[in-house]
């Protein structure tokens, strides 16, 4: 057998020998099709090949930030990159200290349909409330 770890396989190389051929604006991960894949395609992967090797994210945080506690350290526990206002909260209740996300998922953790649905029925009110008695 010849696989990648096998003893008689031939060592492959980039084109021109070495990393100095590849420009650097090439793509490091690519699709079946040779092309670029994008940030999100890359963390859907990893994340899909965390859960098949059974390692749970929110588990190994909650522990990193037990630890960083119980060592009474001023560092911080970033989560970065988070793709949903569900995946904020689940790092936040892990022990997370801070988070980097997108600007439309931090407004998505600031939308609440019901408090939509309150602050919309206040204003109207507010609407009501500040219009002149009209005379009978």
């Amino acid at each position: 057998m010849c696989g990648p770890l096998s003893a008689t396989s031939k060592r492959r190389s980039s084109p021109g020998g070495g990393l100095a051929a590849w420009s650097s604006a090439a793509p490091l991960f690519v699709g079946a099709d040779g092309e670029r894949i994008t940030r999100g395609t890359l963390q859907n992967r990893v994340q899909r090949a965390f859960r098949r090797a059974g390692i749970d994210a929110p588990a190994r945080l909650g522990a990193m930030a037990h630890l960083i506690s119980a060592q009474h350290s001023e560092a911080r526990v970033l989560v970065a990159s988070l793709k949903s206002a569900d995946e904020v909260s689940e790092a936040l209740l892990a022990g997370g200290d801070d988070i980097t996300a997108a600007p439309e998922v931090i407004r998505a953790l600031a939308s609440d349909p019901l408090t939509d649905a309150a602050v919309a029925r206040f204003a109207a009110d507010w609407e009501r409330f500040q219009r002149p008695a009209s005379a009978p």
